[in-house]
């Protein structure tokens, strides 16, 4: 037997409810009685409904400003002056429910989407910003996912697993919180998504931001290849806008053997005190020596491979040295001296020619860099040749990197 407190706790399960008992009694003059006075309607059939204790206001649907109270309540507790924790609840999820179904409603008409990700410890949030077609900015959270690492799926895994369920769950309709057995839990029935929202969604991603963490960029590299693909670009915009590692195998290649790899020879000068001082002992030969003093190599920093890139094709002579004295130093059964051999070995005529030409370029666009920024004057001739060669990658290079990272 169901009794009223039941319901009133959300405390009904399936099994307990008849479809007959239904039946009789809305049948019932309570039960008509009840449903206009709910709906603060009067009635017409008897004079019983228009009684003032069957049309009071605390018996109907809740007021605006009960709606307001709960709104800006800071606790997720009970508001003594509206209603208890089971139903401030419930008003708190349907308030949630409308403001993502407006958002989704309006982001159908987004013509570009970023999306921007953070994680603290083991919690993960995704945000997400739009304009739509009539230049409206919209803001909103995809989600929240607590322990989105785990010992199955670690690092960049884990992130890229949690970014992509939470766009997934984005995109699922809505169901009630499951508590005091308002909702059944069904393990073996997921939320259904919407593929169409889905798939408008991830291709309409256009920027994807993130720190500058190692696993938070590769997460986002991998996803670039996936579901999260976007839009297609120009060719010479692709190239100015992605990660330099994946622009040309040549330079992927340099970056793995210089820098990523274990023992590699970035690793060795920025840890190694000793061969450090090898390294500034060479370095102090060139010409331009003053340019850089290390080769500020962080690896938990992302951008920190493009400027460890950009000042061994400087120092190349220096690094080539040192690469050449590491064997004899650390000998060359160690770990360090095996790692330098196989990268003096990689590095044939053709890749140091390419080096060479790489530093040579940075050379000549920092001494025009300078120039610009001392005389703060350029000619129609000049800025012609800059913006021919800025259609070759090392120029697009200097451009953006010469100025930061050299001065």
């Amino acid at each position: 037997m169901v009794q009223r407190h039941q319901f009133a706790r959300y405390e009904v399960h399936g099994g307990e409810l008849k479809l007959q008992r239904f039946q009789k009694h809305a049948d019932s003059p309570a039960h008509q009685i009840a449903a206009r006075a709910f709906s603060k309607g009067v009635g017409k059939e008897g004079a019983e409904c228009t009684e003032p204790s069957l049309l009071d206001d605390d018996g109907g649907a809740p007021s605006f400003l009960e709606w307001k109270q709960v709104l800006h309540e800071p606790k997720l507790h009970a508001v003594n002056s509206v209603a208890a924790t089971g139903k401030c609840r419930m008003m708190r999820w349907c308030i949630t429910t409308a403001h993502r179904r407006a958002l989704k409603q309006k982001m159908r008409d987004a013509l570009c989407i970023s999306i921007q990700q953070d994680m603290r410890g083991n919690r993960f949030l995704l945000r997400l910003r739009c304009v739509t077609d009539s230049l409206e900015i919209l803001t909103g959270t995809i989600g929240l996912k607590k322990h989105a690492g785990s010992v199955q799926a670690p690092g960049s895994d884990g992130l890229r697993e949690a970014t992509m369920s939470c766009i997934k769950a984005f995109c699922c309709k809505e169901v009630p919180p499951n508590y005091g057995g308002l909702r059944v839990k069904n393990p073996d029935r997921e939320p259904e998504l919407d593929l169409q929202f889905c798939h408008m969604l991830c291709g309409r991603i256009e920027a994807f931001a993130a720190d500058s963490a190692a696993d938070e960029q590769l997460a986002a590299r991998e996803l670039q290849g996936g579901l999260l693909a976007g839009p297609a670009v120009p060719r010479l915009q692709e190239e100015l806008t992605q990660f330099l590692s994946s622009l040309k195998s040549f330079l992927k290649s340099c970056v793995v053997e210089f820098m990523e790899k274990q023992h590699s020879i970035a690793k060795i000068i920025t840890f190694k005190p000793a061969i450090k001082q090898l390294y500034e002992d060479f370095r102090a030969k060139l010409p331009d020596a003053p340019c850089g003093k290390d080769l500020r190599y962080a690896p938990q920093r992302y951008a920190s491979e493009s400027v460890t890139l950009l000042r061994i094709c400087i120092s190349f002579e220096a690094v080539l040295a040192t690469l050449s004295c590491v064997p004899d130093v650390r000998s060359a059964s160690s770990d360090e001296g095996a790692a330098c051999l196989h990268t003096l070995q990689w590095l044939d005529t053709e890749k140091c020619l390419q080096l060479g030409m790489l530093g040579g370029r940075l050379w000549k666009s920092s001494a025009w860099w300078r120039l610009r920024t001392r005389t703060k004057r350029i000619s129609s001739s000049s800025r012609f040749t800059w913006s021919t060669s800025g259609r070759s990658w090392a120029s697009s290079l200097l451009k953006a990197c010469a100025c930061k990272f050299l001065v």
